[in-house]
């Protein structure tokens, strides 16, 4: 039998079969904020410009429609060449459409597109796809069956509980699942009530602008042989792992809606300055750390970064101008893109604010 050729985006891998989980990893940016309902009244806050209103009961839903710009470019320069890095992120407004006069100037000019993540391969037929779903399927409960009530202490538990009811009260589910599944599919909910949207992707819409500009596009592939270890490996992350992911996440559902509404706002708006200032990955470590724990997708995360940074440097040398992209968080770690292109001896320039 012919076997099918599934081509899904490398951290997509992840998204597919963990989808919440690796979702709320990848979208951790911002400062720690305090929760609103601990101050004694309602407090205004300002980032780029726009006043939000937030009561000890409930945050704002963030109001943002019509086309925003986000962030400058960062610039990583090689002699005369140039590759432009726009610095991606999520959530973002539910309403919000990208739209950058300088990313559309830059790619009237450019010799090649680097997307944010190259592409895994993943060959399987179609009843082992079925195999897979199935174990998919089996992998997001708990063992034996039991509710968090029976995995997690009584504190963690609790906090879960209350989050459940305050932002997904209907969905009895979130009980059944494991906590790293839950911890995913509870910070939806939580952002969503907010007015935020966990499935903005910036990267597919520049990928859309960078095909209509005829830009050729960088690709590169990395190929799982065998999917069911992989799935495998993550059903074997440890509990104390997923413990840490789903108290981390409930930490930042707790303290930092407020916060992450304000990192979108500030990105919609390019304010770089608010950008610079949200950068705390408490859960981004904890969450993807336990994700990431294995060796197979610990060799696809470092593949990736390998096989992204080589075309970054490749395009140095072969095109006066480029453009790439990557996440928020990668690009202002300490430990990021932009600070080991400067320690390799590029010349790295952030956005004007």
């Amino acid at each position: 039998m012919r076997r099918a050729r599934v081509r899904i985006p490398l951290l997509t891998v992840a998204v597919r079969l963990l989808p919440a989980a690796v979702v709320t990893c990848l979208t951790v940016a911002g400062a720690l904020a305090t929760v609103a309902r601990a101050q004694p009244a309602a407090d205004a806050s300002i980032v780029g410009g726009h006043s939000v209103v937030e009561t000890p009961a409930a945050i704002e839903e963030i109001q943002v429609s019509g086309e925003r710009p986000g962030p400058g470019l960062w610039k990583v320069r090689r002699g005369e060449n140039t590759v432009y890095v726009l610095g991606t992120t999520s959530p973002l407004p539910r309403k919000m459409k990208f739209r950058s006069r300088e990313l559309e100037r830059v790619l009237s000019e450019a010799g090649l597109f680097i997307p944010t993540r190259p592409s895994v391969d993943v060959k399987a037929g179609p009843f082992r796809l079925i195999g897979l779903y199935r174990d998919w399927r089996k992998l997001r409960l708990n063992p034996g069956g039991v509710g968090l009530d029976a995995v997690l202490p009584p504190e963690l538990y609790a906090r879960f509980r209350e989050a459940r009811l305050r932002y997904a009260p209907r969905n009895r589910k979130l009980e059944e699942l494991r906590p790293l599944i839950a911890a995913g599919d509870l910070y939806r909910a939580a952002i969503e009530s907010v007015g935020l949207d966990i499935d903005s992707d910036v990267s597919d819409e520049v990928r859309r602008l960078a095909r209509r500009a005829k830009v050729p596009v960088w690709e590169a592939e990395q190929r799982i042989d065998d999917p069911r270890a992989l799935l495998a490996e993550i059903g074997r992350v440890s509990p104390s792992a997923e413990q840490a992911c789903l108290a981390t996440t409930l930490t930042r559902i707790e303290r930092d809606l407020r916060s992450m509404r304000d990192h979108a706002l500030a990105w919609a708006v390019g304010d770089i300055e608010a950008l610079r200032s949200q950068t705390a990955d408490e859960q981004f470590d904890a969450c993807l750390g336990a994700i990431m724990s294995g060796p197979r997708m610990a060799e696809i995360a470092r593949e990736f970064d390998r096989l992204w940074l080589g075309a970054v440097r490749e395009a140095l040398v072969k095109h006066r101008v480029s453009l790439a992209v990557a996440p928020m968080q990668r690009l202002l770690r300490p430990d990021g893109v932009l600070a080991q292109f400067a320690a390799e001896g590029y010349v790295v320039e952030a956005p004007a604010d």
